[in-house]
């Protein structure tokens, strides 16, 4: 019995002794980028968004995000979209950093936010494109692939070209993508 309290004992001390009450939020600073990017075949000139996550344990974050260079790559980063047909590259398609002023105050930078657009250049729903976005002081690269979806036509509920809705509210909506047919039900 003396054993076994005696061990207890000891545990008890060797686990209340080495207890840490500090909790550090914030980790060591580290590149992390963050992209945003709808690709359309439809349109002739494609954006992607590409920010830098951000994080100080001297400022909060709401201060951080009204300044511009806790938000957004210098020149330092080189922006890519390859198009590829199966396994043969067919183009490149370089993309350029602009700056667009239509985007309204809130919580980040303002006036305005840096994009990266497409040259003019339509896409083709048949290939399948892959974004390599090039941090080129550090040399890191980040890569994505995506296959364009295809237009998105109603199939119903459908009269005479239009959606049509029902008094009660309730109605079955089907639509196709290019790749596949779609069912929801709203209420």
């Amino acid at each position: 019995m003396r054993i076994k309290s005696l061990t207890c004992l000891c545990f008890a001390l060797l686990l209340f002794s080495n207890c840490d009450d500090k909790f550090v939020v914030n980790a060591a600073w580290k590149d992390i980028t963050i992209i945003y990017g709808l690709l359309n075949q439809n349109d002739t000139i494609n954006y992607i968004k590409i920010n830098k996550a951000f994080l100080n344990e001297n400022t909060s974050a709401i201060e951080l995000a009204k300044v511009t260079d806790s938000l957004y790559y210098k020149d330092s980063i080189m922006v890519l979209l390859e198009e590829w047909n199966g396994s043969n590259l067919v183009r490149n398609i370089y993309l350029s950093k602009e700056f667009d002023n239509t985007k309204d105050s809130g919580i980040f930078a303002y006036p305005g936010q840096y994009l990266y657009k497409t040259p003019v250049t339509k896409l083709n729903v048949n290939y399948h494109y892959k974004l390599v976005v090039k941090n080129l002081q550090s040399g890191k690269e980040m890569r994505s692939q995506t296959n364009l979806v295809g237009n998105i036509d109603p199939y119903l509920p459908l009269q005479n070209g239009q959606i049509t809705f029902r008094p009660d509210n309730q109605f079955d909506v089907q639509w196709y993508t290019g790749k596949m047919l779609i069912f929801m039900i709203l209420q």
